[in-house]
This record gives C-alpha cells, structure tokens and sequence, in this order.
C-alpha cells in the first residue's frame, strides 16, 4: 500500500468524518437515494482468503450508521419511489446482498434484526438441491490462489502468470467469465479442479468464508420479517455472454427452484457480476422479474429504463471511515432521486 493511501485511511478519513465531511458530501449531492451492496459477512477476518468478506464487527458499525445517517428503506420500495418521481425528504439507503452464503444467516441476518434493517438476499438457486455443490466456481478459484499463489496457468493455449495474461490483458478470473457458452465455462473449471484438487483443498478453509446456505436454510431464512429474496441466476454465469437461450434457462430455473423452496414469488433479480444485455433485461421481465440490479449500467437506456437500478458495492478492505467517506460520494455517481 502507498505512504498516500495509509496517509488518507490512517489520518484524512478519520479526520473527515470526526468533523462531519462525510454529512457535507452526502448534502450536496443531486441524487437521494442509494443502493449499497455486499457479499459475506463472516465472523472472523477472512481477507487473505476472500476479498469479499466482510466481518460482523464492521458489518455492524456500517449499519449503525445507516440508521442514524439514512432513511433505511427496501429495495423494491427504492423502485417505487423512482417509478412514482417521489424525491425522498431524507437522503436513503437499501442494503442488499448476492450469492447466498450460509454467514448471511448466522451472522448478517442477527445484526440486520438487532438494529431493525430490511435487506434483499440474491441468492444463486443451486443452494436449493441437496446434490449440488455448497461452493460457488468463484471460491474455487479464490482457494485456487490462496494455496497456489503465483502460479502459471495455460488455458485454450493461454499463459496466465501469477493469474494474469499479458497477451489478452485480463485475470484468469475474467477470462473465465467472459468464456461464452456455460458448458465451456464449467468443463474449463472442471480441469482446474482436478489438476488441484480444488475441491477438496477448499475444506481445508474455514466453512465460513466460502460455504453457501442449503434449502432448509432458505426456508427459515425467508421467514424474517427483515429478509427479501431474490434470484441471483442458478450457478452464477455471466448473463450477458451466454446465449440468450442459456441465459433465460439460468433465469427461468432460478426462479422456479427458489419459488418452490421458500413458497413465495421471486421477482427480483441481480444479475451475476453485473452482466447483461437489452435482450437480458427483457427476457427477465417476460419471467416475472419485476426488479432488476445491475452494478454498473450496462446499456445506454439504463438510467432511464424503470426496469433496472445500479448498486455500489460497499469496499471490505478498506477502514470504517474510509468505507463511511466513499459510500456517502457514491451517492453522487450510484444514487438516483
């Protein structure tokens, strides 16, 4: 990390938001309202493993300053009030996750209950068949780094060095979403796994960094009162790349598994990695997805379309007040009124 970096979290941020430069910056935006997302929350710091988890104690101060801060309202209610031209009074937040994994429940939905925050769960609907996998490829391929940094691969005649081609400018982790065909993709992660053993590497790292939830954890997650849920595809595919046939086929089954497991309409979607197409977008809603979450917008008739909204994905490698201080910017270049 630069001297300038550690500088800003260490001293500049702590200093902004004790003298209140986080409330200015929220003031003078022109957008009202904001949709932040996540990914884990698990209990203990799993950041050499996963980028993406975040843990309890931090979770926990971030919401507590949501609700003081923020109008905290639902996801679908932040579509209405766009739909309906409302301009809230206070500036607003939703808070919403994707994949599905189990610390959602046992750590993100009890401190979502003690401080009386609702959230939307996108949830991939493989968590619904007890003969699928309890890992999603991603966290193969985080386990794949974590215990083989540095590594050289060839794939399709591609050398990645320490996970990364020179030659076509991506990581392995974006080459592998953008393989256009879901059999390709899988057959490609398959020779991975079997050339390192992935899978069984992966139970070597603590259950809660990678673990997703299983049915009967659905089911008594989609009981409280403070939980949404929504589809986030069947095995997490790029939508946007695939064929459309395979992308309405992840869609359609998604919703189908996850309706029949927790008994209650699916209308909701976040699209895997923020992927898709105008066609996408319209295939979801001939399914019954009545919202749709991208990250950034992805087609020119986005911010305008009533169908879809951006998120922003709130850092977890960050400090509080730096996460504090760039959440409240976001809402300039992520909110809308």
């Amino acid at each position: 990390m630069s001297f300038a970096k550690k500088f800003a979290r260490g001293v500049v941020f702590p200093l902004a938001v004790n003298i209140g430069a986080d409330k200015l910056i929220k003031a003078v935006s022109n957008h009202n309202i904001l949709n932040v997302f996540y990914h884990g929350i698990s209990r203990t710091n799993g950041l050499t493993y996963s980028p993406i988890n975040m843990t309890g104690e931090m979770f926990e101060k971030q919401l507590i300053y949501f609700k003081k801060n923020f109008d905290v309202i639902t996801l679908k209610a932040g579509f209405e009030l766009k739909k309906s031209g409302i301009k809230p009074k206070r500036k607003t937040i939703t808070v919403s996750f994707d994949d599905g994994y189990k610390n959602n429940l046992e750590v993100a939905l009890p401190l979502l209950e003690k401080h009386q925050i609702p959230a939307t769960f996108f949830i991939c609907s493989v968590v619904t068949q007890s003969d699928g996998p309890d890992y999603l490829w991603t966290d193969l391929l985080n386990c794949l780094k974590y215990f083989f940094p540095g590594e050289t691969i060839e794939l399709d005649g591609n050398i990645f060095e320490a996970y990364h081609s020179k030659a076509l400018g991506i990581s392995l982790g974006d080459y592998i979403k953008s393989i256009p065909s879901m059999q390709r993709r899988d057959e490609t992660l398959d020779i991975l796994n079997k050339k390192y053993k992935l899978s069984e590497k992966l139970k070597e790292i603590p259950a809660e960094y990678w673990k997703l939830m299983s049915n009967e954890d659905i089911k008594k997650f989609s009981r409280s009162k403070f939980v949404e849920i929504g589809s986030h595809s069947h095995l997490h595919y790029n939508l946007g790349v695939i064929p459309p046939n395979e992308a309405k086929g992840e869609l359609e089954k998604s919703k189908l598994l996850l309706e029949s497991s927790i008994q209650k309409e699916i209308n909701m979607i976040a699209y895997p990695d923020g992927s898709y197409t105008s066609e996408v977008k319209n295939i979801s809603e001939k399914l019954g997805y009545k919202y749709q979450m991208a990250v950034d917008y992805r087609c020119a008739e986005d911010p305008a379309d009533p169908r879809i909204l951006g998120r922003y994905g709130v850092s977890t490698t960050t400090t509080y007040e730096s996460a504090i201080i760039n959440t409240n910017r976001a809402i300039g270049k992520y909110g809308y009124n």
